[in-house]
């Protein structure tokens, strides 16, 4: 007998589309096809009318992050659950060293915290800030816990930037043992000479956040990381790129010298403009980079359709409205990052699939299979097969809906996107089998999900 069935939807995969039923045991997806010659099953999900997709991944998720005076204000058992309503059954949070630890002591504290507190399943990045340039050894430690990825500032100074002669060390290691590095990528001399112009002008609202941090910044970082990665031979992947000027350059990289470099967006970037910082309340949208006009916002659109773009994420910072409104008036001491590990995925959907935008399966690819084989998660991640986990996402496309930021279940009192209307509703979400939403509802307070031990990234395979 089966654990579960569901039938009557559309399975959406990143290279396929097709009405076929799925067979699930022992949280494996055991069959594909037509359900009528399937095994019994204990329990029925009649998913008529909807899209069944491979389990969302968010991988730049912040959980319960100090940096600064501030701290944000979820916990694992928190976020991941916002998480589960929002159709992502696995995160990977990161393990960035707070004063005094090495990455591994990071990690072993964030292990503590996650365990047995997690809705769905998660992992972790490593971390190195300039405190722990003399650890690079531990790059093969991390690597060899299943911990592939290693995350590298070169902003925030004093708190965790590194500096660029450590990094072309790390890089080196992290080619040596097939790794993949991740990179905030800004400019610092840039932005501190602007803030500090800012400063002079006392030009300090929220708008000063947005120019004190030009594009320039991000792309001129870009190509200067680029001219590394090419040396050392590295895996990377630049997170939450907010502009189009890096286009040309990450495509000649990519296709011309052939180099395994990868490419974040988030949902914020793609849904809200640059005018968001001119409004009464534009305080709650400061993040770094920080979200760009119109025609950046295109650009990144256009990145996607082309194929430059291969993961779009969230970049989750719950902070709360107090927190974002204590400095209002003095941009540079505000608290940097946006709540979306909820909201991710259903405003990408609706923007972009139903947008006419992106197609399903591009939907599939940027939320779900990129992930999976770029963190190397494929394919029991990231895909709907005989063998692959049953974590699954089954959205209703029809559904028409407004965010309210008291309907979601994050540990804060806004959402970016209030009043937004959608179109396109998470309906259920599976993690390894068990039904953790139903119905839009949290129908299991069972912490189903497990730590996620990463392989390198599936495309630097022969």
């Amino acid at each position: 007998m089966l654990d579960t069935i569901i039938k009557n939807g559309i399975v959406v995969n990143a290279d396929s589309i097709a009405a076929v039923d799925i067979g699930i045991k022992d949280g494996v997806i055991v069959q594909i096809g037509d359900s009528r010659y399937f095994p019994e099953a204990q329990n029925v999900i009649d998913a008529s009318g909807m899209e069944v997709y491979p389990g969302m991944i968010d991988s730049h998720v912040h959980i319960n992050l100090k940096l600064g005076e501030f701290s944000t204000l979820d916990s694992f058992e928190n976020a991941t659950k916002a998480a589960a309503f929002g159709g992502t059954t696995t995160i990977i949070e990161f393990a960035i060293p707070y004063e005094g630890e090495t990455p591994l002591d990071a990690l072993e504290r964030r292990f503590k915290e996650a365990e047995n507190q997690c809705y769905v399943n998660y992992s972790f990045h490593g971390c190195f800030t300039e405190s722990n340039i003399n650890e690079i050894q531990q790059v093969k430690e991390l690597i060899g816990l299943g911990i592939p990825s290693i995350k590298m500032f070169t902003v925030y100074d004093g708190i965790v930037r590194i500096n660029k002669g450590a990094i072309y060390d790390i890089l080196k290691e992290i080619a040596a043992h097939d790794g993949l590095a991740l990179f905030h990528a800004e400019n610092n001399e840039i932005i501190t000479r602007e803030i500090t112009k800012h400063v002079e002008k006392k030009n300090l609202s929220p708008a000063g956040h947005a120019t004190s941090r030009p594009a320039i910044a991000e792309a001129e970082e870009v190509a200067s990381l680029l001219a590394l990665i090419e040396d050392t031979g590295a895996s990377a992947l630049f997170v939450h790129m907010s502009t189009g000027k890096t286009k040309d350059l990450l495509d000649y990289y990519r296709e011309e010298k052939n180099l395994p470099v990868f490419t974040e967006v988030c949902t914020h970037y793609l849904s809200l403009e640059g005018d968001v910082y001119r409004e009464e309340k534009g305080q709650l949208y400061i993040c770094s980079p920080p979200i760009r006009e119109k025609e950046e916002k295109e650009a990144l659109w256009q990145m996607i359709s082309e194929g430059l773009v291969d993961l779009v994420n969230s970049d989750h910072c719950c902070y709360d409205s107090a927190q974002k409104n204590k400095y209002k008036d003095y941009f540079p001491n505000a608290p940097n990052g946006l709540p979306g590990v909820e909201t991710r995925g259903i405003v990408y959907y609706s923007e972009g699939v139903q947008g006419g935008r992106i197609n399903r399966q591009q939907f599939a690819a940027t939320t779900s299979t990129n992930t999976a084989k770029i963190m190397g998660m494929y394919p029991k991640k990231g895909r709907i097969d005989v063998g692959s986990d049953a974590d699954l996402t089954i959205i209703d496309p029809e559904f028409i809906q407004l965010l309210a930021s008291d309907q979601l279940h994050m540990q804060t009192d806004y959402t970016p996107f209030e009043g937004k209307e959608l179109k396109g509703r998470v309906v259920h979400t599976l993690v390894g089998g068990q039904h953790v939403i139903a119905d839009g509802e949290l129908v299991d307070e069972q912490f189903h999900g497990s730590f996620v031990k990463r392989a390198k990234p599936i495309k630097q395979e022969g």
